[in-house]
């Protein structure tokens, strides 16, 4: 089990006050005990916001991670991407997919933009808070 998977495990245990939990996936069991019970000891700073942030005067537009996990460029391995750069998307169009807990979450365009630059990898893990897309509204 990988360090991002473990995070969101964390991170949901927290965010529900749960003080255990059991994880069970890809035939490895996993039990964590956080030892504050379930609340922060203390809180981090927060990450910036997520979704879509526009850079003042630019006209850009930065999509960030609203939650840990995998980044998926595509709905399948064998399948072409949602977007590459220089597509232009439409609001409410997936850009790509995050992947935590064995769920899939659309990652879509707030408005009509150009993709100007895509800042992960595909199947990278991402925090909360990570650049993912750079988009350029469109005219």
């Amino acid at each position: 089990m990988d360090e991002a998977r473990i995070e969101a495990l964390v991170a949901l245990m927290r965010r529900h006050g749960l003080a255990e939990l059991e994880h069970e996936a890809e035939g490895r069991r996993l039990r964590l005990v956080l030892a504050d019970g379930g609340t922060a000891l203390d809180p981090p700073a927060p990450a910036p916001e997520p979704g879509p942030q526009a850079a003042p005067a630019s006209g850009r537009t930065e999509v960030r991670a609203g939650m840990p996990g995998h980044f998926y460029r595509a709905p399948a391995p064998d399948a072409a991407p949602y977007v590459k750069v220089g597509d232009r998307v439409a609001p409410g169009q997936t850009l790509a997919l995050l992947e935590a807990m064995k769920m899939l979450t659309p990652v879509e365009a707030e408005t009509a933009a150009e993709v100007l630059e895509i800042h992960v990898e595909n199947a990278a893990p991402v925090a909360r808070g990570d650049l993912l897309f750079t988009l350029k509204a469109a005219p």
